[in-house]
């Protein structure tokens, strides 16, 4: 869905500078204020990790993205140094959305760190935030507390992402639209969201401001970029005509499973998968529905969180169809550390499903119903899961503990009965 007229809409921009790195200092308090912090760098998984985010006091060390970690150990030998959990910062995001569309719904996720909110109607002297400082007051709300977060108000997302920069932490900075094109002007160039390659160009032409891009006639731009010239030039005017994207919301159908201990074969997690992927399709809000997109989220030993999603190309709602796709994912692409908790979701959905019931009940599935509504009582009562079930995962081990493990037994997913 998409929000106009862009180029006259009133945007704000939320802007977490470093935002990988703020998660990494809330996840972990002993890494100390931000004002008083020690050089973190944040890097890529696999054999040859390279740099994927620095702080302020590891870029001040001459640490750089993209730089191979023995030269971090060169330059910052007191760094902390930790693995970047992409998809923990995702989720993160995730829920720092939500208490930003307690203010407006018509908010979009740019990338992690950087959102965009749609103001028509929410700013002014007779509307619900009177003022810059009323608006700020409210976003800095939503916040997580100790966080660094700017915020920038003007028409079109490339003016409110500047003023955004130009903000200090917790404040709201407003471009008015007659001063867009003064306040741009001294900018560098390499703000622009154009392609690496335009930027290079532009370098070697010597032009280094969105002032000097302003100072040759549109024509000329085109003649030599193209359409990526043209929207280069109207940017450095302050003229974005990109529309605002709001967010569509995901109503979810998700469970979750703690293990303890944790799983690191992959017989056990399959058989987390499992359980987990039945319960599911057991809930009322998925009944009546195909699934058609299914999200798994782990719980790293590490504290690190794993996350893949998966779509299909054949809505379903039959674990015995759902489950194999998941499995045959899970044997190439699967967590490369023990799991301490597992979380499936259900994203998306298709039409009806048509779902028969038997046309008689036979006794030993009255059996098997009288059971599980007893099992369910006693769930209510302890408020946990009062019985497991036991579950092969290494039946080969010499270690009698890891041939098998207990699952807690969900009564809407046991197996039927054999006659």
């Amino acid at each position: 869905m998409a929000y106009r007229p862009a180029a006259e809409t009133l945007l704000a921009c939320v802007w977490f500078p470093d935002y990988p790195l703020q998660v990494e200092r809330e996840r972990h308090l002993s890494l100390g204020p931000q004002e008083e912090a020690p050089p973190l760098v944040l890097l890529t998984g696999g054999r040859q990790p390279v740099v994927h985010a620095a702080s302020r006091e590891a870029r001040a060390l001459g640490v750089r993205r993209g730089m191979p970690l023995r030269e971090v150990i060169a330059l910052a030998p007191t760094a902390i140094l930790r693995t970047a959990d992409e998809a923990g910062y995702r989720d993160r995001f995730d829920a720092i959305l939500t208490h930003l569309e307690a203010i407006t719904p018509l908010v979009e996720p740019a990338e992690p760190g950087i959102a965009f909110l749609g103001l028509e109607g929410l700013l002014g002297p007779r509307h619900r935030y009177r003022s810059e400082r009323e608006l700020a007051a409210a976003l800095t709300a939503t916040i997580p507390p100790g966080w660094i977060a700017r915020f920038g108000v003007a028409r079109g997302k490339f003016p409110a992402w500047a003023a955004a920069r130009h903000a200090r932490n917790g404040e709201v900075y407003r471009i008015a639209d007659r001063e867009r094109h003064r306040f741009l002007a001294p900018l560098p160039v390499g703000l622009l969201p154009v392609s690496e390659d335009l930027l290079r160009r532009l370098e070697g032409f010597g032009i280094r401001t969105l002032g000097e891009v302003t100072r040759l006639p549109l024509a000329d731009w085109v003649a030599q970029f193209g359409a990526e010239g043209e929207r280069l030039w109207r940017l450095a005017h302050g003229e974005d005509d990109e529309p605002l994207r709001p967010r569509e919301p995901i109503v979810a159908v998700a469970e979750s499973l703690s293990l303890a201990p944790p799983i690191a074969t992959v017989e056990g997690l399959l058989a987390a998968v499992r359980q987990l992927l039945e319960r599911a399709l057991q809930r009322p809000e998925r009944r009546g529905r195909t699934v058609r997109q299914i999200r798994l989220t782990a719980h790293l030993e590490s504290g690190r969180l794993w996350q893949r999603t998966h779509s299909l190309r054949q809505p379903s709602v039959h674990a015995d169809r759902l489950f194999p796709l998941l499995r045959y994912r899970l044997s190439d692409d699967r967590p490369d550390e023990p799991v301490e908790a597992l979380t499936l979701a259900l994203t998306a959905f298709g039409g009806v499903a048509g779902e028969q019931s038997a046309l008689f009940v036979d006794p030993p599935r009255e059996r098997l119903a009288r059971l599980e509504e007893a099992v369910r009582q006693l769930q209510v009562r302890l408020n946990r899961a009062g019985v497991a079930r036991i579950v092969e995962v290494e039946p080969w081990s010499r270690i009698p503990e890891h041939r098998h493990a207990l699952l807690p037994y969900d009564p809407s997913t046991s197996p039927a009965p054999h006659e």
